[in-house]
């Protein structure tokens, strides 16, 4: 303003037409010197950087900082305007009230005329000794120059003393440059990203991303107080909240898709338990090579049986069957490939990575025999005691499995309109080949050297034969699976394979 530009270019004993403007940046009032009353001259512009400290007796113990300024540049906007640093709140003319700045009753002054020890109403002798004095009206009906300014209602008067302070204390505000905001905005944005990104709890997210606004908001306050410099904090504050609300929608929506797709493509393949897991960490839905334990089991004289019956009692028979069968598998965390009639296909060690994958399948096995043993007496019962289960043929269920470990490749496989997750590879092939070998040596349960040979101290197998497979030239060992609990002890006799079971 003027006025205060006046009262400056008074004190710094300058005139109009010693300033430089450049509008739109700056005026400078150049080679700034101050009247010294002792030695009668002007003297260079000190501004205090930091005062004196004194003890309780008042000695000095850490002297004052100051610093000499040559120039005096006024940051000025392309209006000419020049932004304000306030010192405090408006001053309150009461005794008692808080005052930035000293506030004296002018009518005091001029009615009193004399000395007096009351320090509220200045005295005429000792008023204005290296002061500057602004007199304008400061109670409520007298100014009608109120203004709003950011810390609260000022009279203009006192906008004014905070105005000429601002000069004389060299403390002008400035806003930082463009290239500082955004390379603030995009740190801000990028960490808000990555920690919603990384924290799967929205909760701890928005935590997070409210402390981060909060922090900012202390940061932009602490360089104001200490360099005088703005910094933009609406921008990046809105840049959290608006990138953290994103990221989450964002996450919300995708998960949800994928949750979906792991729930459907797994729901019927594996237990609860296993698709729970599978949500905490999705696997990959592509082809991938793993090691792998795969085991089918099929119905011996599966033709013959349903020669006798009905389509419909036979899938009431069947779904029977598979249920109880199926049932076992979940519960040793297996996954279920397929149905192909009254075969089953399972394996483990996918989609959930498995250490313990070959010996949970022969565990599996051992107890679908188990649970076949008790279903074949549950079926007798009922041929015997209801006219609903009299259609049951009086021979019992048997079965076979083939049990084989090794590289498959495992992944959502089939048209692009219809995929199931399953196996591939050789060892897969394998598998299938030796569930049909238990039929030619009397057995129920085969696995081949691939699975055997690496829990060979957790099962107890019978040697049974080195064979050659339809489509592997290379021959391999099968083995008859007994034990895999543990509980069995059997002698070398015992363990002897009897050819007559042939």
């Amino acid at each position: 303003p003027s006025i205060t530009l006046s009262l400056a270019l008074s004190y710094f004993g300058r005139t109009y037409d010693d300033l430089q403007i450049e509008l739109g940046r700056h005026i400078v009032i150049p080679d700034v010197r101050v009247y010294d009353a002792d030695s009668d001259s002007w003297v260079a512009y000190e501004v205090p950087v930091s005062f004196a400290q004194v003890n309780d007796a008042g000695e000095e113990v850490r002297p004052a900082v100051s610093r000499r300024i040559d120039d005096i540049v006024i940051p000025i906007n392309e209006h000419g305007e020049m932004l304000i640093n306030f010192m405090g709140p408006r001053s309150s003319p009461a005794r008692d009230g808080y005052q930035t700045f000293p506030i004296r009753s002018y009518a005091a002054y001029t009615a009193r005329g004399v000395a007096g020890p009351d320090p509220f109403f200045w005295p005429r002798t000792r008023a204005a000794t290296n002061k500057i004095l602004m007199v304008g009206p400061f109670a409520p009906g007298m100014a009608d120059d109120e203004k709003f300014t950011p810390v609260g209602l000022m009279y203009g008067v006192e906008m004014h003393a905070n105005a000429l302070n601002t000069i004389l204390m060299d403390r002008f505000l400035r806003y930082a440059p463009s290239w500082v905001d955004v390379l603030i905005l995009l740190i801000a944005v990028l960490i808000v990203a990555a920690l919603s990104g990384l924290l799967r709890n929205p909760l701890i997210s928005f935590a997070i991303a409210i402390v981060l606004v909060a922090s900012w908001f202390f940061a932009t306050t602490i360089v104001f107080d200490t360099r005088s410099l703005i910094l933009n904090f609406s921008t990046p504050a809105l840049a959290m909240l608006v990138t953290f609300v994103s990221v989450v929608l964002y996450r919300i929506l995708t998960e949800g898709r994928e949750k979906r797709l792991i729930t459907e493509t797994f729901g019927k393949y594996v237990s609860p338990d296993v698709v729970g897991s599978l949500l905490e960490s999705p696997p990959v839905l592509g082809g991938v090579e793993q090691e792998i334990t795969v085991m089918f089991s099929d119905i011996r004289g599966f033709t013959t049986i349903s020669e006798g019956l009905t389509s419909q009692q036979l899938v009431k028979y069947l779904n029977g069957y598979l249920t109880a069968m199926t049932d076992v598998i979940l519960e040793y965390n297996g996954t279920l490939d397929k149905y192909v009639g009254d075969e089953i296909m399972c394996f483990w060690g996918a989609p959930l990575p498995q250490r313990d994958h070959r010996i949970l399948a022969c565990k599996c096995a051992l107890r679908q025999m188990e649970v076949l043993h008790e279903f074949n007496e549950r079926m007798a019962r009922l041929r015997v005691e209801t006219e609903e289960w009299a259609f049951l043929p009086p021979e019992p269920i048997e079965i076979g499995i083939g049990i084989n470990s090794g590289l498959m490749t495992v992944g959502n496989m089939g048209s692009s309109g219809r995929l199931n997750y399953t196996l591939m590879g050789d060892h897969v092939n394998l598998g299938a080949r030796l569930e049909g070998q238990n039929k030619m040596y009397g057995t129920h349960v085969i696995v081949s050297e691939y699975t055997h040979d690496a829990i060979r101290d957790k099962i107890v197998a019978r040697d049974l034969d080195n064979i050659k497979v339809k489509g592997k030239n290379k021959p391999v060992l099968i083995y008859e699976l007994i034990d895999a609990d543990g509980g069995l002890d059997p002698t070398p006799e015992e363990l002897a394979y009897d050819t007559d079971r042939r």
